[in-house]
C-alpha cells in the first residue's frame, strides 16, 4: 500500500495558488506544494467546452492527510467545483519518503510535546489523534515507534 500521494488542484490565479499552498503547509496537510504556472485547461462546464489559464498545485502528502487537503482546498478555493484528485506514489527515494511522512505529522508531535517533553502514552496519543481526525492505525503505529 502506498503511504505517499500526490494531490493535484488547479487554481484560477497565481495569487490563489500561492494562498492555497500556504494554507496547506500551515495546516500540515502537505509536506511540499509545487506551483506549476502557465498551463491551459480545456474542459466541459455546464454543457459547453471551455478553456482557461490555470496554475497547478502538485501537493506531496500522505494518504492519511488527504481529508485535510480536501478540507483546506474547499475552504479557500474560488471554483464552484475545484479539481482535487490524488495519485498514489508507487515508490520513492527512501529518505525523501521518510521526510514526507515526518513533515506532515509534526503538528501531532508539537501538540503531544508542547506542554512537556517526554513520552506520550499510546492511549493519550490515540485520544489526541481522534480529536484531530487521524484515526489511521498506520499513523498511530508510526507515532508510537517515534
Amino acid at each position: 500500500m502506498s503511504v505517499g500521494v500526490i494531490g493535484m488542484v488547479t487554481c484560477g490565479s497565481q495569487a490563489e495558488a500561492r494562498r492555497l499552498a500556504g494554507a496547506l503547509l500551515d495546516a500540515k496537510a502537505a509536506a511540499c506544494v509545487n506551483i506549476v504556472a502557465g498551463i491551459e485547461s480545456h474542459y466541459w462546464w455546464r454543457g459547453k467546452r471551455e478553456r482557461s489559464r490555470a496554475w497547478l498545485l502538485l501537493i506531496k502528502t500522505t494518504s492519511a492527510r488527504r481529508a485535510r487537503v480536501v478540507q483546506a482546498v474547499k475552504a479557500g478555493h474560488s471554483y464552484e467545483v475545484p479539481e482535487i484528485i490524488f495519485v498514489p506514489i508507487a515508490s520513492g527515494e527512501q529518505r525523501y519518503m521518510q521526510w514526507l511522512k515526518n513533515a506532515v505529522r509534526l503538528v501531532i508531535a508539537t501538540l503531544c510535546f508542547g506542554a512537556a517533553v517526554g513520552v506520550v502514552s499510546a492511549s493519550s496519543f490515540d485520544e489526541l489523534s481522534k480529536q484531530l481526525g487521524d484515526e489511521d492505525p498506520e499513523i498511530r503505529a508510526e507515532a508510537a515507534d517515534g
